[in-house]
Parts: C-alpha cells; structure tokens; sequence
C-alpha cells in the first residue's frame, strides 16, 4: 500500500512538472487604457517591439523619433547584429541598442543620413517617411496599389503634400490598410508620427 501511494505521488509530480507554467504576463500600461490605440499598444509590447518608460508608461501620444522608429523595425526583424561603421558624428551618444539598430537600417538602405556626417536620431519622424521606411523593408516593391493612385489622389485633399518621393509607399501603406487618414479626406503626410500610431501600423503589418 505504501508503494503505491510513494508511486502515486511520483506519478502527480511528473504530471505537474508536465504542465505549462502559464503564459507570460501580457503588457500593461496605465497610460493607455480607453486609448483608441490601447489593443494595438498591448500586441506590439507583448511581439517586444515597444517597451515602457520607468514610471510603467507606454506615452502612446509622444512623437517619434528616427532613431525609435528604426530600433522598432529592427526588434521585429529579430535583432540582427550589424557590423557596419557608421560615418555620423552624433550617433555615438545613443543607446547600444539604438546604434546596433541605426548600423542596420543604414547599412540595409531603409534609412538614410540628414546629411553626410548626421543622423539627427533625436528628430522626429513624419508619418509618409514612417510609410517609406517600412515600405523599403518590406522591399519597396509597387503592386496593386498602382491602379488606385488617380482614386487616393481624388479622395485626399491633401494629396498634394505628399512628398515625391513618398508617394508610392504612402499609397501602398494605404492600400494595405497600414495607415489611415487622419480625416475622411486628409492623409497628413508631414504630421509627426506617434508611438500609437506606429504600434497600430506595425500589428498591422505583422497580420498580413
């Protein structure tokens, strides 16, 4: 009788040492509750694509910068090392993480310099430039999007302010329902993009 309670209780242990621990805890940010971006926000943290501030704040309505859009991108493509050299000059005070991130966006053509010896990683980041660095990852390609540029050209007002050279990823972010307008008739390609927004573009963006 002993030995089988000894083997019953040996059968139980393994039995739990079996069964998953739980999920890891999902993302939480007070400052985020009711936002409009709130489930977006919680899916980007839980991917390990954003991280909150010491106070446990996501600051979903604070600008971004280019040195935080890049990091963001190179997160979700898995933190690959870069060995690049990078020839600005005020890009040695960032983050390891931000330099690691800047070497690889640079070194991949997704972003650029502001010049040939700066980076400006602390200026902010315009939403149809967001849309062309995304659009550059995701390999610049033109697709479908093309057939629909005379209607978006139509349907926003301000389709006039979106720079040339952002047309096209623009419009292939909207096409691909990554970015919306700001209005039913304005897309606001020279508004700064916030980090709500770039959560709710980049969930998107990992759906399809």
């Amino acid at each position: 009788m002993k030995k089988l309670y000894i083997m019953c209780l040996l059968i139980i242990s393994m039995v739990l040492t079996m069964l998953p621990t739980g999920a890891s805890a999902e993302a939480s940010f007070a400052d985020v509750k009711g936002h409009w971006a709130e489930e977006f926000v919680i899916k980007a943290a839980n991917e390990g694509l954003f991280v909150g501030d010491s106070n446990g704040n996501f600051n979903p309505d604070a600008n971004v910068t280019r040195a935080q859009f890049i990091t963001v991108l190179w997160r979700m493509a898995g933190r690959p090392d870069s060995t690049q050299e990078l020839p600005f000059s005020d890009t040695e005070n960032q983050l390891s993480e931000f330099k690691k991130a800047i070497a690889w966006g640079y070194t991949n053509g997704y972003i650029k310099g502001t010049s040939e010896t700066t980076f400006e990683p602390e200026a902010t980041l315009t939403r149809e430039a967001g849309m062309k660095i995304l659009h550059l990852y995701s390999g610049g390609t033109i697709g479908g999007e093309f057939q629909f540029y005379a209607i978006y050209d139509g349907l926003l007002a301000d389709s006039s302010e979106i720079s040339s050279w952002a047309k096209s990823s623009v419009y292939w972010g909207i096409y691909n329902k990554l970015i919306s307008g700001t209005t039913d008739t304005t897309i606001s390609p020279k508004d700064t993009a916030t980090r709500a927004q770039l959560a709710r573009i980049l969930v998107s963006y990992l759906d399809i």
